[in-house]
């Protein structure tokens, strides 16, 4: 299984997020392992009080659901088995799921959840709990939102700034840095293997591999990605130019393939950027 490699850029991201709103923020790997905390926080006293009283297995399955619904959905905000909001967003570059950003143990709520205060008070009859759950900083629905807002971005350029890669093998590196660098032009299976001195086969092999992803599915994730980074800085565009500028003839050619792979034409995204519509962070709760 490929690793995640995170860049200093995004080890600094994940310190100051957590320095300026004191709210835990980590990154896994696509199997859901942690790479990196935020300032290397652990968990808050009240979530270790709650896996002492019924064990990690919940917090685990309840971060599992978490990250399965982002993966057919998008990002995520859910309230855990013990009463704190969570949110989590899939981060994918190049076709490949890269990893999961998490943020987490927020307390959105006044009181804890009462099973939790009656089953703690049952076992251990103290008020230990209850203080734990206190010392988390109340985050309200209206700061909530906007906190989600701002991870969202943060989830975003990390992507658009290829923060995060795969410690795939030097050739691979070297092939897809030569593909992003012509995203532009049309680009060959043969003319990149000629670039890392091997053959079609052995580049289109490691390819379906290494990153389980085809050569073409590869090139053309890249050219969407470029494609909704033109469309968001350049919303006056049209579709025929932002098809020219990713090396297609055929505008009606590039409608229809990212229609297929985004499940809207293009179209429709760059009348919402020439609207000034962006995505809203979901609920609270």
């Amino acid at each position: 299984m490929l690793q995640a490699v995170l860049t200093d850029g995004v080890k600094r991201i994940l310190d100051q997020f957590r320095e300026c709103f004191r709210i835990r923020i980590i990154f896994d790997d696509a199997e859901g392992h942690l790479l990196k905390s935020g300032m290397d926080q652990p968990d808050s006293r009240y979530c270790r009080l709650v896996q002492q009283l019924y064990s990690p297995q919940p917090c685990l399955d309840d971060s599992a659901c978490g990250q399965n619904t982002a993966l057919r959905e998008g990002m995520q905000c859910y309230q855990c088995h013990a009463g704190l909001m969570e949110a989590v967003v899939p981060l994918y570059g190049d076709g490949c799921l890269l990893g999961y950003a998490m943020i987490g143990q927020i307390r959105s709520k006044r009181q804890m959840p009462r099973h939790v205060a009656r089953d703690w008070k049952e076992r251990y009859g103290t008020d230990e709990m209850r203080e734990a759950f206190l010392e988390l900083e109340y985050v309200s629905p209206h700061r909530l939102n906007s906190i989600l807002g701002l991870f969202s971005i943060l989830a975003n350029y990390i992507v658009d700034r290829h923060m995060v890669s795969l410690n795939a093998d030097h050739v691979l590196v070297h092939a897809t840095e030569y593909m992003r660098s012509r995203v532009h032009e049309r680009v060959t299976l043969e003319e990149v293997a000629r670039h890392v001195d091997r053959s079609p086969y052995s580049i289109s092999h490691a390819f379906r591999k290494q990153l389980g992803v085809s050569f073409k599915g590869m090139l053309t994730e890249m050219k969407l990605n470029h494609a909704e980074e033109l469309m968001r800085d350049n919303p006056n565009l049209t579709v025929t130019e932002i098809a020219e500028r990713l090396g297609y003839d055929d505008p009606f050619y590039f409608s229809r393939l990212y229609r297929k792979y985004r499940g809207e034409p293009p179209s429709k995204f760059l009348e919402a950027r020439r609207l000034g519509v962006s995505p809203q962070p979901p609920p609270s709760g």
